[in-house]
């Protein structure tokens, strides 16, 4: 159940990701996603290193 929470977690922000780089394509708003997949990242393998 959490995976697919997680998996979801990561669509709905990969989707919104390319509409924002589409439609707004500045600075913060790049830069702001980064440092959000790279937390979901981070937490991701925190996760499989928990087994």
């Amino acid at each position: 159940m959490a995976l697919i929470e997680f998996f979801r977690e990561i669509t709905i922000t990969s989707v919104l990701e390319n509409v924002c780089i589409g439609f707004f394509e500045t600075e913060d708003v790049t830069q702001e996603l980064r440092r959000r997949g790279i937390d979901k990242d981070e937490q991701f393998i925190f996760e499989q290193d928990d087994h």
